[in-house]
């Protein structure tokens, strides 16, 4: 009979017999035994319970998102995440907030800096991001293959906050601080301007200084200005008479200035004006007040001289509202002592507060 190693003494005289017996019946030798220990001990802190090793779960697909520019990137990663057994297929564009993507997709996006921006969504709405350098080689694809399989790993990783925040997670919501609209306030605008006119009637020339205020908001203002004739006009009465009559002219006017070229700007005016004047005849010892309502209308262009400053030509031309000229009751008839039209130019230095 052949004696086995298990047949000698035990180390003691009970134990020893007993395992010897236990190990002989379950055919498992003691140096076996010993190697399937260090397995699993090497096998647990390889791979800790609780972690997750795959980058995805079984079954589940990685799109991969990126623009025109990285495209060709995009589809060696692919490529290179399949060679590690993760399944990656080519979607659209990232989105326009890249830290929104969704949960299953890798959006690359290539910075201002010259950096690559990873991203993937985590469960529970979190995003996981990571930057590398980027540099045309031959390592740049294993580069970012690397740096795309710790991200999914690490999206894999998370475990979701609840249910509830599982599938809330499905999109990203980033609220980002607003800022407030800036709005155009009206800023002061004042102009000195001299007016040369020609009276249609009589075809004298008016001539006058004025001034005016105004608002203005961007390149368009409205303005309240007044000019008064150097010399009076004066209106034969047909009798060997003349009337002198002299008027300040007031207008409201909204000035529009839709083309702007550098420093130039072209528009238009329109607006109201009224006249308040007096009449005179001397010899009769006549002396009146009239009033009168029109309109007046321009085309302009200026042109900024620096800062504030600019210089203002306008052709213009008032219309008397009919009916509402000045007239003089005389003992001959009423006599009309206002243009119904009357043309003019003016030139204006502006200074606009706002414009600097």
């Amino acid at each position: 009979m052949v004696r086995d190693w298990r047949d000698k003494a035990p180390l003691s005289p009970k134990l020893g017999g007993d395992l010897s017996v236990k190990w002989a019946m379950a055919g498992v030798s003691i140096p076996q035994t010993c190697a399937f220990l260090c397995a699993l001990v090497v096998s647990i802190f390889a791979n800790p319970v609780g972690v997750q090793a795959q980058a995805v779960a079984p079954g589940e697909r990685i799109i991969i998102l990126a623009s025109e520019e990285l495209r060709s990137m995009a589809e060696g990663l692919s490529r290179g995440l399949a060679r590690r057994g993760v399944r990656a297929t080519l979607g659209e564009a990232p989105p326009e907030i890249p830290e929104a993507v969704r949960f299953g997709e890798l959006a690359i996006v290539h910075q201002d800096d010259g950096t690559l921006w990873l991203g993937t969504g985590g469960r529970g709405g979190r995003t996981i991001t990571t930057t590398i350098d980027f540099h045309d080689d031959a390592g740049m694809g294993r580069s970012l293959a690397l740096a795309a399989e710790m991200l999914l790993e690490e999206a894999a990783e998370l475990p979701p906050e609840s249910d509830t925040a599982s599938r809330a997670g499905e999109w990203v919501f980033l609220d980002y601080e607003r800022p407030r609209p800036r709005r155009s306030l009206a800023t002061p605008t004042v102009f000195f301007r001299m007016l040369l006119g020609v009276s249609t009637q009589r075809g004298t020339a008016l001539v006058g200084p004025g001034a005016g205020v105004g608002l203005c908001v961007s390149n368009h203002c409205v303005t309240f200005e007044a000019d008064l004739p150097l010399i009076a006009d004066s209106v034969d009465l047909g009798d060997g008479n003349s009337a002198s009559y002299r008027a300040i002219t007031a207008a409201l006017r909204v000035h529009l200035r839709p083309l702007v070229i550098g420093r130039w700007s072209l528009g238009i005016s329109t607006g109201f004006l009224t006249r308040i004047g007096t009449i005179t005849v001397a010899s009769e010892g006549i002396r009146e007040v009239s009033t009168s309502l029109g309109v007046r209308s321009s085309l302009e262009t200026a042109f900024r001289i620096a800062g504030p400053l600019e210089l203002l030509l306008e052709a213009g031309v008032d219309l008397a509202i009919p009916g509402s000229e000045a007239r003089l009751n005389y003992a001959a008839g009423p006599v009309r002592l206002e243009d119904r039209w009357t043309p003019w130019l003016v030139g204006s230095l502006v200074i606009r507060a706002g414009s600097a």
